[in-house]
């Protein structure tokens, strides 16, 4: 798998605090140096549940639906991580509330089981379709996701839930999770009862101080922040985003990782003074599409990227060492039964593999080199290096 990388250098240091065992994560660890060791994140772009994805998942003999060969190929790339990462920009509101794609989403709870076996662990929920099924959907997808055995932020059942930082302990680093979206497509607007004001985090009624100062009340070393924001279709971040990132780093968050446009769109390295040192804030202003049924150029791809934590265990300090990324396409293909079959493909071990291009149509391996040049030309900055 060809990578990139960002950043190369540890950039910050955070104090270690200690909080609850429900609170905390862990997988084995990864060390680099005798005294450090390392925790590994990987974040996708959006997880859609659009028509042709239902088309696509659907055993029309058994009248189910199973998602797990359209990500299957990029499982050993989630599972190398300590932490996977995705946007899940649909709701899970069961068979009743109807099955649909865009505009108003509702996927088959399956598409957790196929998640879960390629190596999803936290989902963010605070996107403009978290409402699509209203106030009962929200909760149903709540608890479906729960049930599932995934941790998730940015949709909540209630006030407490909502004040209370999502915080995981990762191999002793403290890092807390924070998701909030520009609307719910005007859904936001309607009356959902006393825990109206509270079951969806939205940008610009949220409080990012606050919400970072709880997070560091909590125990937290690193600060992340999914917003869901800016103009989709768009390979540059808008003025909204531009503004809200500002917000953002005056609030302290460490790491910013956008999510909506359904465009890759650049990654940014900002220098901020703190009141005692200078620490470099990473923005991702989008991934892209993880999974959809979306086509044609940029909808069609989308970027993984991998963040690098370390933590001196000498003087438990942890701190950010270094973001790289990879990219992927949707591959369509239609079968001899008119069957559609969606698959997420890594596009640097196609195109760089002659036994699987050889797999590839004609026009799919021109689409392949197209989506490669796309996603090198994203990032657009000196910060980018091959690795």
């Amino acid at each position: 798998m060809a990578y990139f990388l960002i950043l190369l250098t540890a950039v910050f240091l955070l104090p270690q605090h200690s909080i609850g065992e429900s609170d905390s994560y862990s997988r084995n660890p990864v060390s680099s140096q005798p005294n450090e060791s390392e925790v590994i994140l990987t974040i996708t772009g959006d997880i859609m549940g659009s028509d042709s994805q239902l088309h696509s998942a659907l055993n029309e003999e058994t009248a189910s639906f199973d998602f797990l060969d359209s990500v299957s190929e990029v499982g050993a790339i989630l599972r190398e991580s300590d932490l996977t990462i995705g946007n899940l920009e649909t709701t899970l509101a069961g068979k009743k509330a109807r099955y649909t794609g865009y505009p108003m989403f509702n996927t088959p709870e399956t598409i957790l089981d196929a998640l879960k076996e390629v190596g999803f662990d936290v989902l963010t929920t605070a996107n403009n379709h978290a409402l699509d099924r209203g106030l009962t959907g929200l909760i149903s997808t709540i608890k479906n996701i729960k049930n599932q055995g995934f941790m998730h932020t940015g949709t909540y059942a209630n006030r407490k839930d909502y004040l209370n930082p999502f915080i995981i302990t990762v191999k002793g680093i403290k890092i807390c999770i924070v998701a909030e979206t520009m609307n719910a497509n005007g859904l936001e607007k309607l009356d959902y009862g006393p825990e109206t004001n509270h079951i969806v985090r939205y940008i610009g009624k949220s409080n990012p101080a606050a919400d970072v100062q709880r997070c560091k009340n909590g125990g937290s070393d690193i600060t992340m922040i999914f917003p869901h924001w800016g103009t989709e279709y768009q390979r540059y971040p808008d003025d909204f985003q531009k503004k809200a990132a500002e917000v953002y780093i005056k609030a302290g968050y460490d790491l910013i990782i956008g999510s909506h446009p359904h465009f890759p769109q650049p990654f940014e390295i900002r220098k901020v003074k703190t009141k005692d040192h200078y620490k470099n804030v990473f923005i991702a202003w989008s991934l892209g599409n993880f999974i959809s049924g979306m086509t044609g150029r940029y909808m069609d791809t989308g970027l993984i990227l991998k963040i690098v934590l370390g933590k001196d265990n000498k003087t438990g300090k942890a701190f950010f060492k270094s973001a790289l990324w990879t990219n992927i396409w949707l591959h369509r293909e239609w079968e001899p039964n008119r069957k559609l079959r969606l698959k997420i493909i890594p596009v640097s071990e196609y195109l760089f593999n002659p036994t699987r291009y050889r797999t590839l149509s004609k026009d799919s391996r021109i689409r392949l080199k197209q989506v490669w040049k796309e996603c090198i030309e994203v990032p657009g900055t000196s910060v980018v290096w091959r690795f």
